[in-house]
C-alpha cells in the first residue's frame, strides 16, 4: 500500500496501528546489504512480525504487507513478513530469506529487540545444504546468455556471479557475512567495468565447481520450528 506523504516511520506506525501483529525486526536488504548500492539505488526494507494472535487464530492474518513511498527521489519499497512464512522459507533455503536472516548480523539493522536475538540464536539450525535457490538465478542467466536475450546485462550478470559466492559460502562455512567480501568484484562487473563475455566466463566457472546437494529438512528441524514459533508467542504474552 501507498501511504499520502509517507515516511518509514509512517509506514512503521501505520502496520501497529493496524493492530497487524508485533514488530520485531527490520533491516535494509538488496544492494544496501550487498554492499553494492550506488547513489541512485532504490532502497528495499524487510522486517518480521509475529501476526496478531486472534487474527492468526481466525486466519485473518497475512503473511506479508508491503508499502512504498519515495522520499528524496528514491523509492524506498518495505516488506513485513510473518516470522511463520520467514521460517518456512528458511527451510526450503530461499535466496532471499537466507540473506535476511544472516542480515542480523550487519550494519544494516534498523530495528532489532530480544525477539530477533532469539531467532537468530536458532533459526540458523534450520538452514540444509541445498543452495538449488541460489544456482536458479545464474542458470537463468546462463541460458539469456546463450541464447542472446535482451534481458542480458551487467546487472544481471553480477546478480548470478553474487548468486554463486554465496552458494559457495554458504556449503563452506554455512552462513553469509554483508557486506559480501568479493563485492568490490560485483560493483566491476554490476557498473560494466568488466567486459560482458568476460563477466559471463566468471559467473559460470562460479558454478562449474559448485555441488549442489539436495538435502532435505529432517523431522529434528520441523520440530525446531514448531518450538521457536510457540516460544515467540510466549515471550510476548
Amino acid at each position: 500500500m501507498t501511504l499520502p506523504n509517507s515516511t518509514l516511520e509512517a509506514t512503521i506506525a501505520d502496520f501497529r496501528e493496524k493492530k497487524l501483529g508485533t514488530l520485531i525486526y527490520m533491516s535494509k536488504t538488496g544492494s544496501h546489504l550487498h554492499g553494492s548500492a550506488c547513489d541512485t539505488s532504490d532502497i528495499d526494507i524487510k522486517g518480521l512480525f509475529l501476526p496478531d494472535i486472534e487474527k492468526l487464530m481466525t486466519r485473518e492474518h497475512e503473511d506479508h504487507i508491503k508499502y512504498q513511498f519515495t522520499e528524496n527521489g528514491k523509492v524506498t519499497e518495505v516488506t513485513f513478513i510473518s516470522v511463520q512464512e520467514f521460517l518456512d522459507k528458511l527451510m526450503k533455503m530461499e535466496c532471499n530469506t537466507v540473506e535476511l536472516l544472516f542480515s542480523m548480523d550487519s550494519n544494516q539493522i534498523l530495528l532489532a529487540g530480544p525477539l530477533s536475538k532469539y531467532l537468530r540464536e536458532h533459526a540458523g539450525k534450520l538452514l540444509t545444504r541445498n543452495v538449488s535457490s541460489f544456482t536458479g538465478m545464474a542458470n537463468a542467466e546462463v541460458k539469456r546468455y546463450k541464447n542472446h536475450t535482451q534481458r542480458n546485462c551487467h546487472k544481471d550478470i553480477a546478480h548470478g556471479i553474487r548468486s554463486g559466492i554465496q552458494a559457495r559460502e554458504l556449503l563452506d562455512t554455512g552462513k553469509l557475512v554483508f557486506p559480501i567480501p568479493q563485492i568490490n568484484v560485483i560493483r566491476k562487473v554490476k557498473f560494466g567495468q568488466i567486459k560482458l563475455d568476460d563477466a559471463y566466463s566468471l559467473m559460470e566457472l562460479q558454478f562449474h565447481v559448485l555441488e549442489n546437494p539436495r538435502e532435505e529438512p529432517t523431522p529434528e528441524q520441523f520440530y525446531l520450528k514448531r518450538k521457536l514459533i510457540i516460544d515467540m508467542y510466549q515471550f510476548t504474552a
